[in-house]
């Protein structure tokens, strides 16, 4: 279907090694060519360890956006839980922070599994000097 399509398309564009051809991905995914429910596709660019640094700013400055798109915190907190500890390896501090001052219900368990699996994450990370 097209819309079986356009996901397809949309996850091999997350694919993407290179910077900019990511960050004007990340630009397509919010700005009202596609569905907006398709923003939860950022999921599938946070295990691109190519834009690690763009997609933890990016989430940062575009977390609402999730509930805007679904009209409940559930989705942002599901992110949290997937995105979280692939993109916040070598950003452990910045991530902690920021997920801790949000006052957000509905998200307390996305952000405690996020962190968890990003202290592992991280820890690996570091034994294997990445």
């Amino acid at each position: 279907s097209t819309d079986e399509d356009r996901v397809r398309v949309l996850s091999a564009m997350l694919s993407t090694p290179r910077v900019d051809e990511y960050a004007k991905v990340l630009d397509f995914l919010t700005s009202g060519e596609v569905k907006r429910q398709d923003i939860q596709l950022f999921i599938v660019g946070a295990g691109n360890p190519y834009v690690r640094d763009l997609n933890i700013k990016w989430l940062i400055s575009n977390y609402k956006l999730f509930i805007e798109a679904y009209g409940d915190p559930g989705v942002l907190s599901r992110v949290f839980t997937y995105a979280i500890p692939m993109i916040g390896i070598g950003h452990e501090r910045e991530v902690e922070d920021f997920l801790r001052s949000l006052n957000i219900p509905g998200v307390g368990m996305g952000v405690e599994a996020g962190l968890e699996l990003l202290r592992v994450y991280s820890r690996v990370a570091n034994s294997l000097g990445q």
